[in-house]
């Protein structure tokens, strides 16, 4: 991983705590629980997106990006036009450093809120992307200044 990419990473983590969207690091034993549980369930029912989705956003809370862009792809696979599974996983693939998978997949879940019409979702995930992206660019600049 290149010291910008790393730089990255780290920064997008930093943010993300100090903005209070991570309030644990470590899989605690009650989650550990509940990803047996939709584990088990997604086994017996294979085509339902809600389990794979659960899974996708416990992954997502502890920075198991790799395990939740596996189960938001599967969501996304069964149910494609679920607005939050798409931009949930465009926000995975920012913070594992592919910018282009991320804005693919946020303005995929733009395009679904707008074309239900469904405008408050669509302003609300407009802002969203543009706070993120924000925050990917504000690293940028500081790893370029330090150059």
């Amino acid at each position: 991983m290149s010291k910008l990419k790393l730089l990255i990473f780290v920064l997008l983590i930093s943010i993300a705590v100090h903005s209070n969207c991570v309030k644990k690091i470590t899989i605690l034993s009650d989650d550990r629980r509940e990803i047996a549980k939709y584990e088990d369930l997604l086994n017996h029912e294979p085509n339902n997106c809600l389990y794979s989705q659960q899974l996708a956003s416990i992954y997502q809370r502890y920075y198991e990006f790799d395990n939740a862009i596996k189960y938001y792809q599967q969501t996304i696979a069964l149910c494609p036009d679920d607005v939050f599974a798409n931009f949930d996983l465009g926000v995975c693939f920012l913070f594992t450093l592919d910018r282009d998978k991320a804005v693919m997949h946020m303005d995929n879940a733009i395009r679904i809120a707008n074309e239900s019409s469904d405008m408050k979702a669509y302003y609300a995930l407009l802002d969203e992307k543009e706070g993120w992206l924000a925050k990917w660019e504000y690293v940028k600049r500081k790893d370029w200044e330090k150059e």
